[in-house]
């Protein structure tokens, strides 16, 4: 039976550097069931009440996830950017005692928000991927990935509790972490990075964003000759309808992730 995948977000903060733009990653601690010792961007699922926490903007979110369910999916995600980095895109401020207090279950975001009449900023977020875990898993998400601007300088921190370091790093810098050993990145981590290393500065990969058409990546996954292998669509052996720009497959090595064509492709 195929598990529910659950509704998910994940935002990827980043701040122009001296050597181009920087993301912001936490690790998350091995005690977890999912991705236990991965470093992620800060993201989780969707609480019922993001659905109805009042926000301003998301226009752009509404029109490339549709005006049902964009709403819960960015909320989300500026939800968890707050609980997980510290970072509070909205008109108004919380003070730090709220975050230890949603982080412990003892006061749900939106309420908190009420309180100090804090308002989120949707428009401060723009859709990049979407990715649903595949269906030989059992637990199962169905992840928008949202990418934000953060102004150099802004505090950012990790929590402490789900996540236990973090740190600010260029997307090749990440991507060579991983190669030599010293990060775990998942395969949606890693592509997103991949597909961040190009660009020069934080406004071109938000510009990039308003004009780019983001399709539905659910693997399917193999193993070949001992090696993971996460088949993507546009692959014969994926039965999704529209492709990725690209190699199709990723395959796990000795060096980390490794971009490859299907066999004849």
């Amino acid at each position: 039976m195929v598990a529910e995948a659950k509704m998910a977000s994940t935002v990827i903060p980043m701040r122009d550097g001296a050597e181009g733009p920087e993301v912001f990653l936490v690790k998350r601690t091995r005690k977890v069931a999912f991705m236990a010792g991965a470093h992620v961007y800060p993201g989780g699922r969707v609480d019922p009440e993001d659905h109805t926490t009042p926000a301003t903007g998301g226009d752009h979110a509404k029109q490339v996830i549709g005006s049902d369910a964009a709403h819960g999916f960015a909320v989300a995600a500026l939800r968890e950017l707050y609980e997980e980095a510290g970072i509070l895109l909205a008109d108004g401020t919380l003070p730090d005692t709220v975050r230890n207090r949603l982080n412990a279950g003892q006061v749900k975001f939106d309420a908190a928000c009420d309180d100090h009449q804090v308002r989120l900023d949707l428009d401060q977020i723009a859709p990049w991927a979407h990715w649903i875990t595949p269906e030989a898993e059992a637990r199962r998400y169905d992840t928008w990935f949202f990418v934000a601007k953060v102004e150099p300088g802004t505090a950012a921190r990790h929590d402490d509790g789900e996540t236990v370091a973090s740190l600010w790093i260029r997307p090749a810098d990440a991507i060579e972490a991983c190669r030599e050993g010293k990060m775990f990145l998942a395969p949606p981590t890693w592509t997103t990075l991949d597909e961040l290393t190009p660009y020069g500065s934080v406004d071109e990969v938000l510009a990039a964003s308003h004009g780019r058409q983001i399709i539905s990546i659910m693997p399917v996954l193999r193993s070949e000759a001992g090696q993971v292998v996460i088949i993507l669509p546009g692959d014969p052996e994926n039965p999704a309808e529209r492709s990725v720009d690209g190699p199709t497959r990723l395959r796990w090595t000795d060096e980390g992730w490794e971009k490859a064509w299907a066999p004849n492709g």
